[in-house]
């Protein structure tokens, strides 16, 4: 592993960036098909995003911290 102070954080990234990819999945194909999408379906996996995007929003800022030497 990298002994870059601004690896850890990006590296810790990875899983929720992939998360992110498999939620549009989902939601590309419930958008695409003909079976309706109950709101409160919607509400959940909008508060999952919303979860995961805090998250990565605040490892990415870690990450920018540490390239700077900020950290």
């Amino acid at each position: 592993m990298s002994r870059h102070e601004a690896f850890t954080p990006l590296f810790e990234m990875e899983n929720d960036v992939k998360a992110v990819r498999r939620w549009a999945g989902i939601l590309n194909h419930l958008g695409s098909s003909d079976s309706p999408i109950e709101s409160d379906q919607i509400w959940v996996i909008a508060h999952v995003l919303l979860d995961i995007g805090k998250w990565l929003d605040a490892r990415w800022s870690d990450a920018f911290d540490a390239a700077r030497g900020e950290r």
